[in-house]
């Protein structure tokens, strides 16, 4: 695996979300084109399940979903 590309990554905040204001939970939806190497990090309160539900990423499952969240959450 290569070095990350700032170039290829688009990273879109949904609506709700600002990328000065941390508000928690922040989930973090990525997914990729495998033929243009291209990432696509999505940040919202939610998963973009619009994004992991279209048929290319459900042949390929490719995605990668995080989560952010406080410590008393996490317990």
């Amino acid at each position: 695996m290569g070095r990350l590309n700032p170039n290829k990554l688009h990273v879109t905040f949904l609506p709700g979300v600002e990328a000065d204001k941390l508000v928690l939970p922040r989930r973090y939806t990525l997914t990729h084109s495998d033929i243009t190497g291209e990432l696509f990090l999505f940040i919202g309160h939610d998963y973009d399940r619009r994004q992991i539900s279209r048929l290319y990423t459900k042949l390929m499952r490719d995605e990668v979903l995080a989560e952010l969240v406080s410590k008393e959450d996490s317990m």
